[in-house]
């Protein structure tokens, strides 16, 4: 049954979302063909004051309009699978959605497993979308500066090892994952009340956060203590660390707003009328 309900949550959001993505790859390629433009201007163009200024606004004004434009594009997508869960559960729609054969768990997973996909897909597409933008801006470049661009990344690549790396690749799943709980448990909590029920969702978001502000800037800040206290540096050390504890509070946090959404949708639920 968590297959058909998965199922059921792509066919209601895919449209939406499917279009938000395509706008990532969309906004990369046209990136993609800005950057290329770069050699088509000549010496004479580039020594030009008035054109210079003008080719210079130009590339800042694009910069400045595809940066909103993807976190316009993620944004979008935030919004639209908090949307989506507040309707389907806690809006008037929830008293079919409650109905149906199915344990509240399975809602929950179904909604969880559908919003991390569509939210994985936008911050890969994001990545691909840069790098697009970036892979044109280097073609550009003469051939020899293409070769130490390429030879820094490697050095970038190489720099830290595969179980850092490995480390942070875990640390981004679990994040992403922990991100949708809390706004599905700031949603949850919200609708505990009787009205204004945005706001309450919006309180518990700002109170969340601050407190997770303060828990993060307290471990930040006793790890730097006990680095200063060591005699020398270490760059891998430290990242690892600070991912390590990312990855201990994302697991943490997760637990808990997943218990609490549990509890809330099995004895606390309050439809609107």
């Amino acid at each position: 049954m968590l297959g058909k309900l998965i199922k059921h949550e792509f066919k209601a959001t895919w449209r939406v979302l499917g279009l938000l993505d395509g706008a990532l790859v969309v906004l990369g390629l046209i990136g993609f063909l800005v950057m290329g433009t770069i050699k088509g201007f000549t010496e004479s163009d580039i020594k030009n004051e008035g054109l210079q200024g003008l080719i210079v606004a130009s590339y800042i004004t694009w910069f400045a309009l595809y940066f909103l434009a993807i976190f316009a594009a993620n944004l979008g997508t935030t919004i639209f699978l908090m949307i989506r869960y507040y309707r389907s559960m806690y809006s008037t729609e929830g008293y079919l959605t409650f109905t149906l054969p199915v344990k509240t768990s399975q809602l929950l997973h179904a909604k969880l497993i559908t919003g991390y996909l569509w939210a994985f897909f936008s911050y890969l597409l994001t990545g691909l979308s840069v790098f697009f933008m970036g892979a044109g801006a280097v073609s550009q470049l003469p051939p020899k500066e293409q070769e130490e661009v390429f030879e820094g990344l490697m050095e970038l690549l190489t720099f830290f090892k595969a179980g850092t790396v490995a480390l942070g690749a875990v640390t981004l799943l679990c994040s992403v994952l922990q991100g949708l709980l809390f706004l599905f448990f700031c949603i949850s909590v919200g609708q505990l009340w009787q009205k204004h029920k945005i706001a309450g969702a919006i309180l518990c978001f700002v109170i969340t956060s601050a407190v997770t502000r303060a828990v993060m800037s307290i471990a930040t800040i006793g790890r730097l203590f006990a680095i200063s206290s060591l005699m020398s540096f270490d760059v891998e050390s430290y990242y690892s660390g600070t991912l390590a504890i990312t990855l201990v509070y994302s697991l943490i946090s997760g637990v808990l707003f997943y218990l609490v959404i549990r509890y809330i949708n099995d004895h606390r639920v309050n439809l609107d009328g």
